[in-house]
């Protein structure tokens, strides 16, 4: 279930309307974490990280949140990469490390 949200940002670079992610560009453009747009882009991300968390606890990952964080980072960096390099495999490769970091976090 980790592993399917790197198949839905391919899907997601792939249309003709991709621009980055709302969160991402409002968080950029409203630096301070006091600012309500910030706040809101904050509380995106980190139900995001919630459900991440919780997939992970459920998969049997050890630190669960740990793993969250770390296919956070994976997704957001692939975000920026394929806005930035539209040319990327951002999804793809992003997909690859993800899955070695469920394969060493899932307790057996």
């Amino acid at each position: 279930k980790m592993l399917a949200l790197f198949d839905a940002l391919e899907e997601w670079f792939n249309r003709e309307d991709f621009n980055g992610c709302l969160f991402i560009n409002a968080a950029a453009e409203f630096p301070d974490p006091a600012d309500p747009v910030h706040a809101k882009a904050a509380s995106h991300k980190q139900l995001l990280y919630e459900e991440l968390r919780q997939l992970a606890q459920q998969a049997g990952a050890g630190k669960p949140g740990e793993l969250a964080a770390q296919l956070m980072l994976l997704s957001d960096g692939a975000i920026v990469t394929k806005q930035v390099n539209r040319q990327a495999p951002a999804a793809t490769q992003a997909k690859k490390a993800a899955a070695l970091l469920i394969d060493q976090a899932v307790v057996e």
